[in-house]
């Protein structure tokens, strides 16, 4: 059977279409410096011939959760840049996902018109209904995410705009407060975006080790956060963590 991902079947089919080249869209399903921005946010390492070994890492958030050394494996089944991968996949952070055995994923690129390229990923999920389910996004409520909608989202998103997706799943409390009532030291779970926006949602004690891969969305929230005079930044956490710091003087 062929379906989208909206329902539990043996093969999962999405289609997307990005303002991206073919090149550019290989790159960010081939290379940890671009995979670790969207989706589920793996740091992958492939070997891109017949026979290579596929190895998937988990980022900072997910190793102080402690998840295993390795998430993800695989084999490469097929190589040929920038048009098609195709590979074996085994989630490995979950025994019963585990446990369902290998899978198999293709990634077709194709040149659309206008500088546009049209991505389509076939999963083939046969014999594993809990990974069906994880990628049909029926784990979302629960904070397992929206599956293959999520992270081709994501993968759209950050080609076009250079801007992450933050993660939709998970619990997330609001605050609904001006900027100017947040005081030094709260942590807040948002993207720089939601600085302008104000909306803010406070995590206390949230790592604070700020991230050199994310330099565009450091500018970017330093710049949104300096119209408002206040400081901005993400750091390596999943979560997307953005801190906070009034300029406002103390009470006296």
């Amino acid at each position: 059977m062929t379906t989208t991902a909206e329902t539990t079947k043996t093969v999962q089919v999405n289609r997307v279409y990005i303002k991206a080249t073919p090149q550019a869209i290989w790159d960010a399903i081939t290379k940890p410096e671009w995979t670790e921005k969207y989706g589920y946010a793996p740091l992958v390492e492939y070997e891109l011939r017949a026979g290579g070994k596929f190895r998937a890492y988990p980022n900072e958030g997910m190793k102080a959760l402690g998840m295993p050394d390795v998430i993800i494996d695989g084999e490469v089944i097929e190589a040929d840049a920038p048009r098609r991968l195709v590979q074996t996949w085994r989630l490995l952070m979950d025994p019963g996902m585990a446990a369902e055995g290998f899978t198999r994923l293709m990634y077709e690129i194709q040149q659309a018109r206008g500088g546009v390229t049209k991505l389509t990923v076939t999963h083939d999920v046969s014999g594993a209904p809990k990974l069906t389910a994880m990628f049909a996004g029926e784990g979302e409520s629960t904070g397992a995410g929206g599956g293959w909608s999520e992270v081709l989202s994501g993968l759209k998103t950050l080609m076009e705009t250079g801007v992450q997706l933050p993660f939709q799943s998970g619990p997330q409390k609001k605050h609904s407060g001006a900027i100017a009532n947040v005081l030094s030291g709260d942590v807040l779970v948002s993207h720089p975006t939601a600085v302008r926006e104000h909306e803010i949602s406070i995590v206390p004690n949230a790592p604070h080790t700020v991230s050199p891969t994310h330099d565009a969305a450091v500018s970017d929230g330093r710049s949104e956060a300096d119209a408002l005079g206040v400081d901005a930044w993400l750091t390596e956490d999943h979560t997307h963590v953005v801190k906070i710091a009034s300029h406002r003087p103390p009470d006296k």
